[in-house]
């Protein structure tokens, strides 16, 4: 940016606004799907960490492992399988959701019978 250049331009922002809105609703249907998905494959995993306890620490632990992994280092891992693309997008930000989806669909199980917050 050139000095002197004001930091906000709102004329660029008027003359932009259906790039802005364009963005924007793809921004949001990104994230509403990798939630969605997030919470279907998250509450799956509960059901069946509920029928067998002793896959718990290997579904958390697959996810804390999924969860660390940088997310340039994610994607550039994933590029050269599926491109630059909305799967590329989704398989990082559903990977990055299911630790602390699965672990919160887990809380409700662990506590015991008639026992509150």
């Amino acid at each position: 940016m050139p000095p002197g250049e004001p930091l906000l331009r709102p004329d660029w922002i008027v003359d932009n606004l259906d790039v802005i809105g364009e963005r924007l609703a793809e921004h949001v249907g990104m994230t509403a799907t990798a939630v969605v998905v997030g919470f279907l494959i998250s509450f799956v995993l509960a059901l069946v960490i509920r029928r067998r306890r002793t896959l718990t620490a290997a579904v958390i632990g697959t996810a804390g492992i999924l969860y660390a992994i940088p997310s340039l280092a994610l994607f550039a891992f994933l590029i050269p399988f599926t491109g630059i693309s909305f799967l590329t997008a989704q398989i990082a930000l559903v990977s990055y959701t299911l630790l602390l989806a699965v672990q919160r669909r887990l809380t409700p199980w662990s506590r015991p019978r008639g026992a509150t917050t």
